[in-house]
């Protein structure tokens, strides 16, 4: 027959309770999918070597990770993103602060979630990730020949004299005119 005094923990104190601790995992709601519009653009420069781009990759992810505080994984990310830019001399900035990205990551896992000191290592290891992957940005940019033109179709809304062979953004400025009716005259102008 089953005793039932024999499965009883007669130690129990209720001081002495283990706090709850969440877990690292990834949000099964589209953890991956990749959201950033200039990253998107990234993706469509010409002529980009594929271990470039999957660097890149590498380098964006440290950020999806550290601003859902998965530290463990954005670790993992680092050290993946450390041994990567060692095959760019040219990336002095991200060379010489990818450890640093690393000890703030270190140091906001160290901290209680939520706790104003994760916060603010947390922002500082986003803005040297901000920081890595701009820098990483201008050299991908680099990559691009110099004669790579784009045919673009002639949109309806823009004049036919408007065209461009560089950069360029189009600016749109509101303006009323004399009845109160909003009209949206467009500005092309080319950035530095």
């Amino acid at each position: 027959m089953f005793n039932i005094n024999n499965n009883l923990n007669t130690n129990f104190n209720p001081f002495q309770i283990e706090r709850a601790v969440a877990k690292e995992m990834a949000s099964g709601a589209g953890s991956k999918v990749n959201k950033d519009a200039a990253s998107l653009l990234r993706f469509g420069l010409p002529g980009i070597p594929k271990q470039v781009r999957k660097d890149q990759v590498n380098i964006e992810s440290i950020r999806e990770d550290v601003s859902r505080k998965r530290y463990s994984a954005a670790e993992g990310e680092v050290k993946s993103a450390k041994a990567a830019l060692k095959n760019y001399p040219t990336l002095t900035y991200s060379n010489a602060n990818i450890d640093e990205l690393q000890a703030r990551i270190v140091e906001a896992a160290g901290f209680n979630r939520g706790s104003e000191q994760e916060g603010k290592a947390r922002a500082s290891a986003l803005t040297l990730q901000d920081n890595i992957i701009r820098e990483f940005n201008d050299y991908e940019e680099s990559l691009v020949p110099k004669d790579y033109k784009v045919e673009v179709r002639q949109m309806k809304m823009y004049p036919p004299s408007v065209s461009c062979a560089e950069r360029s953004e189009i600016v749109r400025i509101l303006m009323k005119d004399e009845r109160n009716k909003r009209s949206e005259p467009n500005e092309l102008r080319g950035l530095a």
